[in-house]
């Protein structure tokens, strides 16, 4: 998918995507730790989905005690793009 920088502007401008990927910068987080960022799981969900259609975050493995667990970090690209925009 070839995306436009004007569609990751208009992605990373949405309400709370810069939350979200703030959350990420440290460390990977669940789901679940990452609903206090949001409103609703349906908007986290949305969000997190176009997040990772446009390679701002990635899902990696978190091991908890008992098992392995999908959880999300702030990919390369995502850093760039939070780094770019902070110097404005």
């Amino acid at each position: 998918m070839v995306e436009s920088k004007l569609d990751i502007i208009r992605i990373v401008l949405q309400p709370y995507v810069l939350d979200i990927l703030h959350a990420l910068e440290n460390e990977p987080k669940r789901f679940v730790e990452l609903k206090k960022y949001v409103r609703s799981e349906m908007t986290l969900s949305s969000k997190l989905s176009r997040l990772l259609k446009y390679g701002l975050i990635e899902i990696v493995p978190l091991k908890t005690e008992r098992r392995y667990m999908n959880a999300y970090i702030i990919s390369k690209k995502g850093k760039e793009i939070v780094k770019k925009l902070e110097k404005i």
